[in-house]
């Protein structure tokens, strides 16, 4: 059942970290180039550049976070097999 499960988490895992590589960053970062690109035509203003910038590294971290969750469940499943 633990191998299962562990199974189960490490496919949820790959699935969030494929998503977050294909889009969810990719949306980060295009949303902090169309931010400074307006701030540098005077037609926004610097918080908002710091806060999408803000925003990829969030995407970044998380990015981060869940590959470190995927390598616990990888050792985890590795060690149920070789019991």
């Amino acid at each position: 059942q633990e191998l299962e499960d562990s199974a189960s988490e490490l496919a949820a895992l790959n699935s969030q970290i494929e998503r977050l590589q294909s889009a969810g960053i990719g949306l980060a970062q295009g949303r902090a180039e169309l931010a400074l690109a307006n701030y540098q035509s005077a037609k926004g203003d610097l918080s908002a550049v710091l806060a999408t910038r803000a925003q990829v590294r969030e995407a970044h971290w998380r990015l981060i976070e869940l590959q470190a969750q995927r390598d616990t469940v990888i050792a985890r499943l590795n060690s149920l097999i070789a019991d």
